[in-house]
């Protein structure tokens, strides 16, 4: 994602690191979001179609998720 402004959301991506899911963000600008509770990328361990994904983790990291803190704006 680059230059993306987003406002009451949970996260803004989810990805099955299992099944080599990745995102990058850049130029990222989350609004009306004072304690910074909105996660950026959503680690999942992907299952087979039908059940319900495991979250493992959230945050910038490896090659699934690719951030600093440099590319994200708090206003």
């Amino acid at each position: 994602m680059d230059n993306v402004t987003a406002t009451s959301t949970g996260a803004l991506a989810g990805i099955n690191t299992n099944w080599g899911g990745g995102a990058r963000f850049t130029r990222i600008t989350v609004l009306d979001d004072p304690d910074r509770e909105t996660r950026i990328c959503v680690k999942y361990r992907g299952v087979p179609k039908g059940d319900e994904p495991v979250e493992i983790g959230a945050g910038a990291g490896g090659v699934s998720c690719i951030y600093s803190p440099s590319d994200i704006t708090w206003r």
